[in-house]
């Protein structure tokens, strides 16, 4: 049977270039123009009808939180902020995941260091490819199916999606 309320993991869109910021100040780094255009192509495909969301949560970055905030603003929810979702604790963002999944249609976006772990710590079985997969702008959709915790990749903006 497949969970009515799927989980979904978002990393970050692109940003700006992470060698021209100063030690410290990263976590301010925006989205380029190509990722505010990754952004949008997330938005919309979020519009669809059989993709609710019912929570957005965030790390704390500018680039994550602008990744999502049309999502959370169409939606009329709040952004929230999770430090768990920026990198350095692994077992937050396992806890954070845990307790969405299959009770909320809730979205998180976090870094390219924290996704493949976390997914690796969901136990998904993914049937098209590695769990290491994890593109700026691209998402992972969790489910469950049949009791098994299931995950498909997903690059919004691409024909295949």
């Amino acid at each position: 049977m497949l969970c009515a309320v799927p989980l979904w993991i978002v990393r970050h869109a692109l940003a700006g270039t992470k060698d021209r910021w100063e030690p410290g100040l990263d976590r301010y780094r925006p989205l380029s123009r190509r990722g505010i255009r990754q952004a949008e192509a997330l938005l919309d495909w979020f519009d669809h009808p059989d993709r609710a969301v019912d929570a957005v949560y965030s790390s704390p970055t500018v680039r994550c939180l602008e990744t999502v905030f049309g999502v959370a603003e169409r939606r009329g929810l709040p952004l929230l902020l999770r430090p768990e979702l920026g990198v350095g604790d692994p077992a937050g963002a396992l806890r954070l995941a845990s307790s969405q999944l299959g009770t909320a249609n809730a979205l998180l976006c976090s870094h390219g260091e924290v996704i493949p772990g976390l997914l690796q710590a969901l136990e998904l079985d993914v049937a098209d490819g590695p769990l290491d997969r994890c593109a700026k702008g691209a998402l992972w959709t969790v489910e469950v199916v049949g009791g098994r915790r299931r995950g498909t990749y997903l690059e919004p903006g691409r024909p295949s999606a």
